[in-house]
């Protein structure tokens, strides 16, 4: 059994390097992947109010989310819209990426600001920033993620209302700021919506007057400042959740064309890497327009470093057998040539060639003249340890051998971080319901499929490299056992010739 197991952490280990070297993992690459950033606009689409304002954006399963925000009054319904994110439905047929699924206009959501999507509970938690309702000052509100309408609020406090709210699905946990009241704070909400942790105030940390809708991004949040009709352009802030500090705020080249003014709203993913940013724009010819802008984040790449980047094909095996006889033929020149190894008596060579024992037992016959007292057993014990360093020296350099089912292991050793990365998707997966899963069945499908295929072709290809590599050993092993034996001999009858003449 164990060496099974062996065999599939070193199948699993392979996977995962094919696997790695192809995803771009949502993890960015650094604090500086939002700077100088290309922004293109792939969607546009005139307000429906005369004074709307779409105000906050966020990505579920299958759309993106906008709530345009009427006016501030607190008895007008407000507008959210459902446009789809990718080019199919939730069934899987075709529609157009962008184009409008669902709209609801029931509810009035006050500011409407911030919007965060929690998947397992499929609601979406809209922070009002305003509270035109006394009754809302310091609430969520939750909206049902399919039907866009409202569900109903949570108390967070009465000392001031939630401007941006984000949630973190690795911890369970949403990140909410405050307004000027609370001094534009972070703080870290549980699962229960209790304060878990108290970030500080953030007032005065960046350029502008206030803030948009925040978005998490590993260990940071990212924001717009309000910078609107202060003409020094539009600005992304990225806070460290690590140091409670502002990191980056970089400055915005959104491709605007024929546009009077603008206010950059909010921010979201929609695929690892790409996000979207939604503007409202006002046009030179009177239009009053929202957009959105894509742009593509650099991620972290877990690449397999070159000289462990390994093929399954015929090239690459035929490479590793030249490599390997190439190995053979040092390991016999190094045993005929070798003379500094790390194991030695009394200071003296150890001898790894015929001619090395010629001159061992040389100066061992000239000790013998000096003191008249041949020592055959000092030199046996010699011939010994040249034998013991010899056997020492080729189990270094057959570790010189390729090594695949090494770098298997080490490989193996990453399959852990796959197994639980693939164990919390399925875990989410199911928490969703038999009706994600329904959607989702041809998709998991071909996953499986194609994972059992890739370990299939992986584990057969380890099996013959690491019987081409056992070949090979064996091979090289008893070539030098072969040579150490000859060498012996003819020292012996060397040794005999120079005693008789001596």
């Amino acid at each position: 059994m164990k060496k099974y197991r062996s065999l599939a952490g070193m199948i699993l280990g392979f996977l995962l390097l094919a696997w790695m070297s192809k995803t771009c993992y949502a993890e960015i690459a650094d604090v500086t992947a939002f700077e100088n950033l290309e922004w293109k606009k792939v969607y546009e689409e005139a307000l429906i109010a005369p004074q709307g304002v779409v105000q906050s954006i966020c990505a579920t399963k299958n759309y993106i989310i906008c709530i345009e925000n009427t006016n501030d009054a607190q008895d007008t319904p407000d507008t959210v819209s459902a446009y789809y994110k990718n080019d199919t439905d939730a069934d899987g047929n075709p529609v157009e990426q962008y184009s409008l699924a669902l709209r609801n206009t029931d509810n009035n959501w006050e500011h409407g600001n911030g919007m965060a999507y929690n998947q397992a509970k499929e609601e979406i938690y809209v922070a009002p920033y305003t509270s035109q309702n006394p009754e809302n000052r310091g609430c969520l509100f939750v909206m049902d993620a399919n039907t866009l309408a409202y569900k109903g609020k949570i108390k967070i406090s009465d000392d001031y209302n939630i401007l941006g709210i984000g949630y973190r699905e690795k911890t369970d946990q949403y990140v909410i700021q405050t307004n000027v009241e609370g001094g534009y704070s972070f703080k870290i909400l549980d699962n229960q919506f209790q304060i878990a942790e108290d970030l500080g105030r953030y007032e005065g940390t960046s350029v502008g007057t206030n803030f948009q809708d925040l978005q998490l991004v590993d260990e940071y949040i990212l924001n717009f400042p309000l910078t609107l009709n202060m003409g020094i352009g539009d600005y992304l802030n990225v806070y460290s959740l690590e140091t409670k500090e502002l990191v980056s705020c970089s400055k915005l080249n959104f491709p605007f064309e024929g546009v009077s003014n603008d206010e950059p709203e909010g921010l979201c993913e929609i695929a690892e890497g790409t996000y979207i940013a939604v503007v409202d724009e006002d046009r030179t010819d009177g239009r009053r327009m929202f957009c959105f802008y894509e742009t593509q984040v650099p991620c972290k790449e877990e690449v397999v470093p070159e000289e462990g980047n390994i093929g399954t094909n015929e090239n690459d095996v035929s490479e590793l057998n030249r490599q390997t006889e190439t190995d053979i033929l040092e390991e016999q020149t190094d045993s005929e040539k070798n003379t500094d190894l790390e194991e030695n008596t009394d200071s003296e060579e150890i001898p790894t060639s015929l001619e090395d024992y010629k001159k061992e037992a040389s100066k061992s016959l000239k000790k013998q003249s000096a003191k008249n007292t041949p020592k055959e057993v000092s030199f046996a014990e010699k011939m010994s340890i040249g034998f013991s360093g010899m056997i020492t020296q080729a189990q270094k350099l057959s570790k010189k051998l390729p090594s695949v089912v090494e770098l298997a292991k080490k490989a193996g050793n990453l399959a852990g971080t796959f197994i639980e990365t693939l164990s919390t998707k399925i875990k989410t997966l199911w928490k969703s319901g038999s009706m994600i899963l329904a959607q989702n069945q041809r998709e998991v499908f071909l996953f499986l499929a194609i994972g059992f295929t890739i370990m299939s072709i992986m584990g057969l290809w380890v099996y013959i490299v690491r019987l081409i590599r056992i070949r090979k050993q064996k091979k090289a092993r008893a070539e030098l056992e072969r040579l150490r034996k000859a060498w012996r001999e003819e020292a012996e009858q060397w040794l005999q010739a120079e005693r008789k003449r001596l």
